[in-house]
């Protein structure tokens, strides 16, 4: 199967982003959730599946609480905008190939890397999602410089524990000519309760080996229907 698109909609913004309001359990509610715009061609034979689901973690934060719904298929409906063929299709223009800037004269000097891990423990229903970039090592020939970054993201949570949910991201970029280099390492770390959301972030900078700046900070966002 291939993912053409999705949507997401919080149902508490069913009816207005700028006036939520709380669901009523028993009540039924019709919505409307908009798929991002995509263009696609079905073989023929192919079928359409759509899937509904209460989460889409990681990619979205979870609801405070875990929350059951049901859908009435029966009076569902799916509207897709068709484009049909036509006899004008042969004679357009076809696509030229994409124009960009020449790319700076560079050598490469460690390859760019991506790793992505997921992984559950049985045992305490723990789910973790691990990323690594590192995004090479690059020396830009015209001005002498040598550039590199490398970060880890991880977010976890445990089933049926939604406040659970953790987020952290460790980075560090340098930029080095000769004996000079500077670099700066950065941490964040996002969490939540049924209230609030709870950021804290924390940087470092460092020219050679001696730490010229630092900075940690924390911040409490309200998710009142979020």
């Amino acid at each position: 199967s291939t993912q053409v698109t999705y949507g997401l909609l919080n149902l508490t913004h069913r009816d207005s982003h700028e006036h939520p309001s709380m669901l009523e359990p028993g009540q039924r509610y019709r919505v409307r959730v908009k798929l991002n715009d995509i263009a696609h061609s079905f073989s023929a034979g192919h079928r359409i599946r759509v899937c509904v689901s209460t989460n889409f973690w990681p990619l979205v934060w979870p609801s405070p609480v875990p929350v059951t719904l049901d859908v009435i298929t029966g009076e569902s409906q799916l509207v897709l905008p068709i484009r049909t063929p036509s006899d004008d299709d042969s004679v357009l223009r076809a696509y030229e190939a994409p124009e960009c800037a020449a790319p700076a004269e560079h050598s490469t000097l460690s390859p760019y890397r991506r790793g992505r891990c997921v992984s559950t423990n049985v045992d305490t229903g723990e789910t973790v999602v691990e990323v690594s970039k590192d995004r090479g090592r690059v020396y830009l020939n015209e001005v002498d410089i040598e550039y590199a970054g490398s970060g880890e993201e991880r977010i976890t949570i445990r089933d049926g524990d939604p406040l659970s949910c953790l987020g952290e991201t460790d980075y560090c970029v340098s930029i080095k000519r000769g004996d000079w280099e500077v670099r700066t390492e950065s941490r964040t770390q996002l969490s939540s309760s049924e209230d609030e959301f709870l950021f804290s972030a924390s940087m470092d900078a460092y020219e050679g080996t001696k730490r010229v700046f630092t900075k940690t900070w924390s911040t409490r966002i309200g998710r009142k229907f979020l």
